[in-house]
């Protein structure tokens, strides 16, 4: 199954941290070695989600682990309105499969200190219940163009 991530929540530590950025010129980078985690239950998110909250709820399957987010590409404009840069993941359920479980939604870590970036709940869940299902998941890290412009 493919899904573009179409409506994230941006952590407010996060977005915190890109105002404060503009200030002043930034002396270390904002993320530290990403990664991309499944949630495998319904979570309530909102920008003050604590993030034990999303670690509870973190997906088990056979085979499954969190996937180092790769270098971002773009800038793109492949949503009405935003600006963004794209990141590609691919979960994918192993043969044999020994656990099954349902995609709920996703997270993106690696902040310091620790906590998440940006989170979004499915508007349909995804099954890793056979030998081969996947997950090609397009993350877009973005603000509306209203949002660049006011």
């Amino acid at each position: 199954m493919f899904y573009t991530a179409q409506n994230p929540t941006w952590r407010q530590t996060a977005i915190d941290y890109l105002l404060k950025s503009m200030m002043t010129l930034p002396t270390a980078v904002l993320l530290t070695a990403p990664k991309v985690h499944l949630l495998g239950s319904a979570v309530q998110i909102d920008k003050d989600t604590p993030l034990a909250t999303l670690q509870a709820a973190e997906i088990a399957y056979t085979g499954y682990t969190a996937i180092v987010l790769p270098p971002l590409l773009g800038p793109v404009n492949s949503v009405p309105n935003m600006q963004a840069m794209y990141g590609d993941v691919q979960f994918l359920a192993p043969n044999p499969l020994a656990t099954t479980a349902t995609a709920f939604g996703y997270w993106v870590d690696g902040m310091t200190p620790a906590d998440w970036v940006m989170a979004e709940g499915f508007p349909n869940s995804f099954p890793f219940a056979e030998p081969g299902d996947f997950l090609d998941l397009d993350l877009l890290f973005g603000l509306p163009f209203m949002l660049l412009v006011s």
